[in-house]
């Protein structure tokens, strides 16, 4: 994905229909939800309320797909909180009848929500409000920039973790890849906020967790939007485009995929791999 593409107002994208799902296997039905991960749900203490011990990690947030509608979801939540876009208010919902059998989020909610509170949108299009404990921004995902730990990825952009756990590679890749009998390392380049590597990063993470082979290690290095930072990875490696995965051998690179691979991601290591021996 190209540096440098501004960002809409998110807010003036759902009111315009501009806002599209990524990766999603099509449905048997059509999902009323649609994930919009270049968005994000922050809760914090509200004022008074006691601190957290630590801090939560993110909720997701999906537009509804008639765009009147967020879905702000998280684990760790009791509820499942909706904004209408029409009327203001926010209500909490039972979380289990919006899922699917697989734990998404598809289902229309059926109208016995509890109206809580209403939000409030300023002129960026970010989103607050607040209830007895708790205070919600939903806001666009900050980028995540330098050396980036898979646990902290998962934390601040849950959409990686899910899609990672949903992949599953080609087994005969895989088994190649588990001959591998020196230390390779993949580091992958990558923009939290690119929706190219919301699709390609989880799968280099799953094949790499198909494999088990300890000779295969992997660095996330998260880049800012204009490909500036961090400008020493940026330079020792000549990234231009994300995501990039350089595939290195003591240190010196062998090959690399680019945007997007040739085959698969699990299929262009291999031919990597085989072409460098």
């Amino acid at each position: 994905m190209h540096p440098g593409i501004p960002r809409l107002s998110w807010l003036l994208a759902i009111a315009l229909g501009l806002v599209s799902p990524v990766y999603a296997e099509p449905p048997d039905a059509p999902p009323f939800w649609i994930e919009n991960p270049e968005l994000c749900v922050v809760r914090t203490p509200a004022p008074g309320a006691p601190a957290a011990e630590s801090p939560e990690p993110n909720g997701e947030v999906f537009d509804s797909a008639d765009y009147q509608s967020i879905l702000l979801l998280a684990d760790s939540w009791h509820s499942a909180l909706i904004l209408d876009l029409v009327s203001g208010e926010v209500s909490a919902h039972a979380k289990d009848p919006l899922l699917d059998g697989e734990g998404q989020p598809r289902q229309a909610p059926n109208g016995d929500g509890e109206v809580l509170t209403s939000f409030l949108t300023d002129d960026n299009g970010k989103i607050t409000f607040e209830d007895l404990e708790h205070r919600y921004s939903v806001e666009p995902v900050p980028p995540m920039v330098g050396v980036i730990p898979r646990e902290e990825l998962y934390r601040r952009q849950p959409v990686y973790a899910r899609r990672a756990h949903g992949y599953t590679p080609d087994p005969k890749m895989v088994a190649e890849l588990d001959k591998v009998g020196e230390p390779i390392e993949i580091v992958a380049f990558f923009g939290s906020w690119c929706q190219i590597c919301k699709h390609h990063l989880p799968a280099l993470l799953a094949t790499i967790d198909h494999t088990k082979n300890p000779n295969l290690t992997f660095t996330l290095v998260g880049l800012d939007e204009n490909l500036e930072e961090p400008a020493d990875w940026i330079a020792n490696c000549g990234v231009i485009f994300t995501p990039s995965f350089v595939v290195r051998r003591r240190g010196e690179e062998i090959g690399r995929i680019e945007e997007e691979p040739k085959t698969t991601i699990e299929a262009d290591l291999v031919s990597i791999l085989q072409a460098a021996r």
